[in-house]
C-alpha cells in the first residue's frame, strides 16, 4: 500500500470506513462497490472496461487535483 495514503482519512473524506479502503488499495474495490447505487456500480463499471475513457479522466485537472488533496490528507 502507498505509504502516503492515510486510509482514515481517506475512508473519512469519501464516506467509507478504513478497511475498506484499504482493500481497495490493495486490489479489492468490491466493499467500496457495495456502497454505490446500482446507477453508479454500473457508470463505474463502464468506465474502468473503457480504457480511452479511462486514461482521459484520471489525466484531467480536476481529477489530478483530487488525487493531490487526498495524498496530502487534505
Amino acid at each position: 500500500m502507498d505509504k502516503r495514503i492515510n486510509p482514515e482519512k481517506l475512508g473519512n473524506a469519501v464516506g467509507a470506513n478504513a478497511d475498506d479502503i484499504k482493500k481497495a488499495i490493495n486490489g479489492n474495490p468490491s466493499a467500496l462497490m457495495s456502497t454505490l447505487t446500482p446507477e453508479d456500480r454500473e457508470m463505474l463499471n463502464a468506465l474502468m472496461q473503457n480504457k480511452e475513457a479511462r486514461d482521459k479522466l484520471l489525466s484531467s485537472p480536476e481529477v489530478n487535483k483530487l488525487i493531490s488533496m487526498l495524498m496530502n490528507g487534505r
